[in-house]
């Protein structure tokens, strides 16, 4: 009988200490549960090359909760809740590079889709090399200033075919996503700078080595034979403030420090500012049906002066205008009027007439679809309702230049100025408009 006794003592201890660890494993379950459904939440991903530029935009976007890689150990995020300015909130992840380069940019952008299954874009924020036209205040970019990607992409400065004392430019340039342009173009359109306000935060926030360095530090040389050449006169400029340039941004896997090669890169791709991840991220992107941006403040131009005092102000204003432009970016599942919309999947592409659906190209149909939701010229032209209905129509039977024609239409900057100038009464130029309708009617 004491035997017996003695084994139910036995049992019951042991369930004691079972209870508690059934329940350590129970947590940690629930834990992991809940980090793979915000590993599904996330709907862009920020990335940075260096640890001022992580810095800085975790401050900007007020990160808070880390949250570790599903499939890099060792690899963790800082997330953030951005508020979007049609209602909703975009979750953010925050990631910084071992290493800066095209390779590892394009690296990381992969890794990144396969942690964020419902990744919708990606961002390329940091410093970069101004690239200065003195001969010229409109495209005249200088220290401190933030240089954006427009219609025409990054472009990688460095590829082409090498000849004997020459080599032969070969690009490849893809368009950002039409949404963040978009957003960008709203940015610029609206004139309320809202990324100053939080330039001034952050400088007292982080403290005084983050503060814009003085005009005179801003010193422009192209040699060592020559002095200090002037900044043009330049009526869009104040003061102690950056400026905004939308442009191509040029990318390379080399740090230029040569005025000669700078200047070029330059005149033959009209590029606003060089940078070394940029191409990475847009073939990625692309191969990924990701949309992308690249945001940049510059920092030095490229020359035998260059160093890092002005690095950690031009991480802070590419910061700041990032987060001004995740805000004014629609979060996913809400349209710009602020309802709950579906998102465009296989079942609802077919629904919409896209019966080549795969040869098309999901992403580019599913933003064309989107962008046939806000088309609008307003009352300046009858023949935007024709391309609307045409397409609503007819998109089972486009073929893919043409579906490309209108893709290039929806995103390129002629075709938002034209929109925002219809808005605004003025006469829009609707030339564009018009020549891709004349290739639709031929095609028809």
């Amino acid at each position: 009988m004491l035997f017996f006794v003695e084994k139910w003592k036995v049992r019951q201890e042991n369930s004691a200490t079972r209870q508690p660890r059934d329940q350590a494993r129970i947590a940690v379950e629930t834990a992991d549960d809940r980090k793979a459904s915000v590993h599904e939440e996330v709907t862009i991903a920020i990335v940075t090359a260096l640890p001022d530029e992580f810095r800085a935009v975790c401050e900007a976007l007020d990160c808070g909760e880390l949250l570790p890689s599903k499939v890099r150990r060792g690899r963790v995020f800082r997330l953030a809740r951005v508020t979007s300015c049609c209602g909703g909130h975009h979750l953010v992840a925050v990631t910084l590079l071992g290493s800066a380069g095209i390779q590892q940019a394009a690296v990381r952008v992969v890794s990144l889709a396969r942690d964020f299954p419902n990744l919708q874009y990606v961002v390329m924020c940091g410093i970069a090399c101004a690239l200065p036209n003195p001969q010229n205040a409109e495209t005249h970019v200088r220290l401190g200033d933030i240089v954006v990607c427009d219609s025409n992409g990054v472009v990688q400065h460095d590829r082409g075919k090498e000849h004997v004392g020459r080599m032969e430019p070969r690009p490849l340039r893809y368009p950002p996503s039409a949404e963040l342009l978009e957003a960008t173009l709203r940015l610029q359109a609206l004139g309320t700078r809202p990324w100053e306000e939080r330039i001034e935060a952050l400088e007292a926030r982080l403290g005084p080595e983050w503060v814009r360095p003085p005009e005179s530090a801003d010193e422009l040389k192209d040699s060592d034979a020559t002095g200090p050449i002037d900044h043009p006169v330049d009526p869009a400029r104040r003061e102690g403030r950056p400026r905004l340039f939308l442009g191509p941004i040029a990318s390379g896997n080399t740090v230029v420090a040569d005025p000669a090669r700078r200047n070029w890169v330059r005149d033959t791709f009209g590029a606003r500012a060089l940078e070394m991840e940029g191409s990475g991220v847009a073939e990625a992107a692309r191969d990924l049906s990701v949309g992308y941006q690249v945001v940049r403040g510059t920092c030095d131009y490229g020359n035998q002066d260059k160093d890092d005092s002005w690095h950690k102000y031009a991480a802070l204003i590419a910061a700041a205008y990032t987060a001004a432009l995740l805000s004014e970016v629609p979060a996913a599942g809400v349209d710009a009027g602020g309802a709950v919309v579906e998102p465009l999947g296989q079942a609802s592409a077919a629904v919409l007439g896209y019966d080549d659906f795969e040869a098309v190209g999901r992403a580019k149909a599913a933003e064309l679809r989107r962008h046939l939701d806000v088309l609008d010229f307003g009352a300046a032209s009858e023949k935007a309702d024709d391309l609307e209905a045409w397409l609503e129509l007819r998109t089972a039977h486009l073929k893919e230049d043409l579906v490309k024609d209108c893709y290039d239409l929806l995103v390129d900057v002629a075709y938002q100025q034209t929109k925002l100038e219809s808005r605004s009464g003025s006469k829009p130029d609707l030339s564009k408009l018009r020549r891709l309708l004349s290739k639709i009617e031929d095609a028809g």
